[in-house]
């Protein structure tokens, strides 16, 4: 119940008690439907998602199927695939200032972003947060190109990323 209490506390009243209900719900149940974002889910499978799912694996059937990561909305795929992300750029634990992990983070927004974009495409406000972000990352991308060379190249071919073509 504790690992849980998180995310029942985010959900509306009527959500926590079918939560509760399905919890203690015959282990037999059909497998809730999984949602995913467009075709494919945004997360890797390594990391955070193995650790998320390790922790959920003692749970019972019945809320492992509640609180699967393919059951999550956009908001908490986006958020878990951002600090995938930056886990697997930190040079160490807790590094969230580094210039490797800030491009990891804008790289994952801008991301999310382009797939909302491309739901909604006159949505002219997100359009223009998109539009800032990218700008972002390319002063960031700049910024390391200028200063350490070799971890700009590696970092390109990590998050797949093209390079800024001029300091």
């Amino acid at each position: 119940a504790a690992l849980f209490r998180g995310a029942a506390m985010r959900l509306s009243q009527p959500a926590v008690v079918a939560a509760r209900a399905m919890a203690t719900a015959a282990t037999t149940a059909e497998p809730l439907s999984t949602r995913f974002v467009g075709e494919t889910l945004l997360v890797r499978e390594t990391g955070l998602l193995q650790e998320y799912r390790a922790k959920l694996s003692s749970a019972n059937p019945a809320a492992q199927r509640l609180f699967a990561v393919e059951n999550s909305n956009k908001r908490e795929l986006n958020k878990f695939a951002k600090a995938e992300a930056i886990r697997s750029i930190q040079k160490r634990p807790g590094d969230t200032g580094s210039t490797d992990v800030q491009i990891a983070a804008i790289s994952a927004r801008i991301t999310a972003l382009t797939g909302h974009m491309q739901q909604h495409k006159k949505d002219l406000h997100n359009l223009r947060s998109l539009q800032g972000l990218v700008q972002q990352r390319r002063k960031l991308l700049k910024y390391l190109k200028r200063t350490d060379f070799p971890r700009y190249v590696s970092l390109l071919s990590e998050l797949n990323v093209r390079g800024v073509d001029r300091l």
